[in-house]
């Protein structure tokens, strides 16, 4: 029986011998209500007939040209059948095969196929593997201020910056305590007690002996913050943030001769 939607090889044959041999009503009903559905099977059969009667015409006409020929009428009508479902067969296979390899070469071919990434964003496509150009300039680009997310610029609040400026009890204290100009021996202070940063841009001081001195300066909250060593009758401020400074003034025993603030808005 046939297998499947499509009539076996063998019931192809079957059914092409009872067409040339006129005995189709001899076939099974199941193959001839097979043969009213199918196109397919259809043709078929009638390939088959077609090829078993030319090879049949074939072989008579050598079987008479031949007298040593030894093949029966019945043999020929068989041997025409079974060939033309040879060549049949053949041909199927040779269909499906052909099919086949071409779905691999078409996988093969798919595969080396990059895959396309879109952007929605830019609305435009491009391999997932691409070659940046010799010629691309692929230097790290300069980040400057107009680059940096506005987040990330962190400024001070009103409440901080009105922090930095509260002065600390215990160098306020001896600030108040230093006022004018102090003299200690050989050392002479030509700074203002209170200056603002800016419009004094420096701390200045006789020392004709070239005596080592330390100027320390602390922050509002009576952190140590720089210290410079000098034997110099001045020195630069140092650029602070906005706030309230204080400098001490140090003599090489480590005493102290002055107190001062600065101020930087």
């Amino acid at each position: 029986m046939s297998t499947g939607t499509h009539l076996t090889n063998e019931e192809i044959a079957q059914c092409a011998e009872a067409i040339s041999e006129g005995k189709y009503d001899s076939l099974p009903s199941s193959l001839r209500d097979h043969l009213s559905n199918c196109d397919y099977c259809t043709s078929e059969v009638m390939f088959v007939s077609e090829v078993s009667e030319e090879l049949e015409d074939e072989l008579i006409t050598d079987k008479k040209k031949d007298k040593n020929l030894r093949i029966k009428p019945w043999q020929i009508s068989a041997i025409s059948i079974a060939a033309a479902a040879a060549i049949l067969f053949f041909i199927i296979t040779f269909t499906d095969t052909k099919q086949d390899i071409s779905e691999a070469e078409i996988a093969q071919e798919t595969e080396a196929i990059p895959e396309i990434v879109v952007d929605e964003e830019e609305d435009t496509a491009y391999p997932e593997e691409r070659h940046i150009p010799e010629t691309a300039d692929v230097s790290p680009k300069e980040v400057t201020k107009e680059d940096t997310p506005k987040e990330s610029i962190i400024e001070d609040t009103p409440e901080e910056l009105l922090a930095s400026y509260e002065p600390d009890e215990h160098l306020e204290q001896l600030h108040e305590n230093m006022k004018g100009v102090y003299r200690n021996h050989s050392i002479t202070i030509n700074t203002p007690h209170t200056i603002l940063y800016k419009e004094e841009d420096s701390l200045r001081w006789d020392n004709p002996e070239k005596n080592k001195l330390y100027i320390e300066f602390f922050n509002n909250r009576g952190e140590e913050i720089k210290t410079v060593v000098t034997d110099n009758n001045r020195i630069a401020i140092p650029e602070f943030p906005a706030g309230l400074y204080y400098w001490k003034l140090i003599n090489e025993r480590f005493d102290l001769l002055y107190v001062g603030k600065i101020i930087v808005e």
